[in-house]
């Protein structure tokens, strides 16, 4: 980053440079945390154990990629660390690529500066979930649909098909994203005349190759998939002003970035002709998250979290329509040394409030890990295969016994987590298989269940204080009664 005739210019290796050091705070603050999986990883690993083409909450892709990461590096908790850092540098880097397309070079990297106080606002809640996995998709979506229009090039399409039944494997909301991209080839003129082209079919065929393997699975299993629909988005309603006030709060440190690098902060917005790109960007960009703003306004419960994903663009759409002078040069390295800084100030923040907090002490699952493998192979010879659980809490339980199995004996062992003890919704799961490797129970609702696959009564049976596990404790349970069957 240099100054020329009080011109600012990004180099290539300042470029490098922020990109690297976005990862490395990421990854510090998740070090920071000791070895803890946040509930929603922990389900994303559960689910990818049994490697299938849908699961009853989302898509495949948010459980199989991070499984197969985790997998690869032996259960490492520094794997799943390096996994959820890498997404969202990724999602800055692909942001920029799609910002360099609209922009100049120069103001595509002020607009990524300025996309990166979205995530900074978030450094408590690094996690791989099923909106996290979006995040290195969605700016591509929009960036090969954008070449794709521009070019009219056959395999422009074709990554803008991937990419999209990428998002569609990732979370349902993409449909949103795309309906969006849709509107922008109708209204736009450059956006019509794809319809004569041969491309866009050949993007929508790709598109139908590459998602058609989990229409399949959903034809065939559609009845949990909406289930959960109808149980969490339209019965538990949210008030719209939760949305909002979470939606400010998350943007906030990317507004103050972008208002300290416009000319004048009272009246940032300018003139700007309606193109193609201004066009694009309302629709690709702004319109997604207008109408995830209206889904409380009628009723379907929406989360704040829901739409980080689809803030990739904000950086893009705020420098288009604004004035940056580049020709002040000072400012503009000012700018970014703060933002730099202000990056840097939410990290240590955040890896001193973790601390500060007992993070380990109150999230860390080794204790009732330790005490499932201790008391687990003082009963048998093997190590437990099959769980039954209520909720995440087992869940994050039975990942960190599959660490602890690798640490002790060098051993992938997979350990199989069955919802409420269920096995009529897991065909895949043989029974005469569950009966001779065994069964662990948390709760005495479960273990009824698993008295009749087994027909006789625990070989082991202790209840668990909850009092002497914090995380546990602010769960509504007293006790847990963890039972072993064989």
């Amino acid at each position: 980053m240099k100054t020329i005739n009080n011109n600012i210019e990004f180099n290539t290796g300042f470029l490098l440079f922020f990109f690297g050091y976005y990862f490395l705070v990421i990854f510090l603050i998740m070090i920071s945390r000791g070895q803890y999986i946040p509930a929603h990883t922990a389900e994303s690993l559960y689910l990818g154990l049994e490697m299938q083409l849908g699961y009853a909450k989302h898509p495949p892709l948010h459980a199989v990629i991070p499984y197969m990461f985790w997998n690869l590096f032996n259960y490492s908790y520094y794997s799943l660390y390096i996994f959820t850092a890498a997404l969202l540098t990724f999602g800055i880097i692909n942001s920029y690529f799609l910002s360099k397309e609209i922009l100049t070079k120069q103001k595509a990297i002020i607009a990524t500066l300025i996309y990166s106080g979205v995530l900074a606002i978030n450094f408590s809640q690094l996690k791989i979930n099923a909106n996290t996995i979006l995040f290195p998709i969605y700016p591509l979506i929009v960036l090969f649909f954008y070449k794709a229009i521009k070019t009219q090039k056959c395999y422009y399409w074709m990554f803008f098909g991937v990419f999209a039944a990428l998002g569609m494997l990732g979370k349902y909301s993409t449909l949103v994203l795309l309906f969006c991209c849709f509107l922008g080839s109708v209204f736009t003129q450059e956006g019509r005349c794809s319809y004569k082209k041969l491309g866009i079919y050949i993007g929508l065929l790709t598109f139908l190759i590459v998602f058609g393997s989990h229409v399949i699975w959903l034809f065939f299993h559609y009845q949990p998939a909406l289930n959960y629909f109808s149980n969490n988005a339209l019965q538990a309603r949210n008030i719209p002003a939760q949305l909002y006030l979470g939606m400010l709060g998350t943007t906030s440190i990317a507004i103050l970035y972008w208002l300290s690098f416009v000319v004048n902060w009272k009246k940032p917005f300018v003139t700007v002709c309606m193109n193609f790109e201004a066009r694009f960007l309302l629709f690709c960009c702004i319109v997604p998250i207008m109408i995830i703003m209206l889904l409380p306004i009628l009723g379907i419960h929406t989360k704040a979290n829901w739409l980080s994903a689809f803030y990739f663009g904000i950086g893009t759409v705020l420098v288009y329509f604004s004035r940056i002078d580049l020709s002040q040069g000072l400012k503009i390295k000012r700018n970014v040394i703060y933002v730099l800084f202000t990056y840097t100030l939410l990290g240590l923040l955040c890896i001193f409030g973790i601390n500060m907090s007992g993070y380990s002490d109150k999230y860390e699952f080794n204790r009732v890990s330790e005490f499932l493998y201790d008391n687990w192979h003082k009963n048998f010879n093997t190590n437990p295969s099959y769980i039954c659980h209520s909720g995440d809490l087992e869940a994050i339980a039975a990942i960190k016994l599959m660490n602890d199995i690798y640490k002790k004996t060098k051993v992938k062992h997979k350990i199989h987590l069955i919802l409420d003890c269920k096995f009529d919704n897991r065909p895949e799961i043989d029974l005469n298989d569950v009966r001779e490797k065994g069964l662990i129970t948390f709760s005495d609702k479960d273990a009824d269940i698993a008295k009749q696959i087994f027909d006789r009564d625990p070989i082991y049976n202790q209840t668990l204080q909850l009092k002497e596990y914090p995380k546990l404790k602010s769960s509504k349970l007293i006790n847990m009664t963890i039972k072993f069957y064989a």
